[in-house]
């Protein structure tokens, strides 16, 4: 049992490095937006395993150095991020994602980065869902 678990630790590593290849090592880093709940607005923290995502695709959390994770949409606007993930949220994330989409000035809704991301892998901290979340993350902020 102890040896499959380290086979999936390895293998998941594996895919983190070689997703983290794809990425343009000379683009300016983004400003990333991860929300996951609607009501408040809710985001990731730092020194959280969902704001690795962000991190290991050399972003920059736009919620750094917050407490607790309740936004207003108002800061989230005058942060001006350049991509916006949505978790689902069961029917809310899409609901979401419409809305930021509709704010014209917004540097991640002018340049279509408002992505959907599905609740069950990036918010569950297995190996295996991990790597499908952090595919997903690497695909929206190559975009």
């Amino acid at each position: 049992m102890e040896n499959k678990a380290g086979e999936i630790v390895m293998e998941s590593k594996q895919k983190v490095d070689s997703l983290k290849n794809t990425l343009d090592k000379n683009r300016e880093k983004q400003k990333i937006f991860f929300q996951l709940g609607a009501n408040p607005i809710f985001t990731v923290l730092e020194n959280t395993f969902m704001n690795d995502f962000i991190l290991l695709c050399n972003g920059e959390n736009i919620a750094n150095g917050l407490t607790k994770g309740s936004l207003t949409r108002e800061s989230v606007l005058m942060k001006n991020p350049d991509v916006i993930i949505v978790a689902t949220m069961g029917g809310f994330g899409i609901e979401e994602q419409k809305i930021w989409k509709s704010y014209s000035g917004l540097k991640a809704a002018k340049n279509n980065k408002v992505f959907l991301i599905d609740s069950e892998t990036s918010c569950s901290p297995t190996p295996a869902s991990f790597v499908k979340a952090f595919t997903d993350v690497v695909k929206f902020v190559n975009q």
